[in-house]
């Protein structure tokens, strides 16, 4: 009895302190081979959209609008490996734009490597959001998630309603067609 209030207790130990240890703010690159890393950009940093988009000028980008709390969202993930086989493929940068909130960065940070979301990540502030729906879907609300968009290698929004990775047939046609 005494021994199995003890296991009891450090398997509870274990599972909180997984979900409280701080993962670190700082770039880290995971080391499966030809994999892309993972890199985290400043929220701070990047107010408005174009700002964001031009740290990426000359290169075709795949925006993945998303959050902790979308169940869609997180079944999308399902599929990023094959995601990232077909970004490889045609030099496609991939870019996971997160909603959720300052108080929900640790959960934030634990999805992305609990789904191994290789590619850039930032957890958009509210003004940069709000940028988002007016300059990308010319709307003031958030448009339903996730969402994808494909941006041109000049910044231009090629199609801000993109396929999902689940529809990766029909994704593939359009990365061809960009990347031409």
């Amino acid at each position: 009895m005494i021994i199995s209030s003890f296991i009891k207790g450090l398997i509870m130990g274990i599972l909180l302190l997984n979900i409280f240890l701080p993962v670190k703010s700082v770039s880290q690159t995971l080391p499966r081979e030809g994999q892309f890393p993972i890199s985290f950009l400043d929220s701070e940093e990047y107010q408005t959209s174009s700002q964001l988009l031009e740290k990426f000028k000359g290169s075709i980008v795949y925006i993945d609008f998303w959050a902790t709390w979308c169940a869609p969202c997180l079944e999308e993930f399902q599929h990023h490996e094959t995601l990232e086989k077909l970004a490889k493929k045609y030099s496609v940068a991939l870019l996971h734009i997160s909603l959720d909130r300052e108080k929900h960065e640790k959960k934030w940070k634990k999805r992305i490597y609990e789904y191994n979301l290789t590619g850039y990540h930032i957890r958009a502030s509210w003004g940069l959001q709000s940028d988002f729906w007016k300059e990308v879907f010319h709307q003031e609300s958030r448009p339903s998630i996730p969402r994808f968009v494909l941006i041109g290698k000049n910044g231009e929004i090629i199609n801000n309603n993109a396929s999902k990775p689940t529809e990766f047939e029909i994704l593939e046609r359009e990365f061809e067609l960009i990347a031409r």
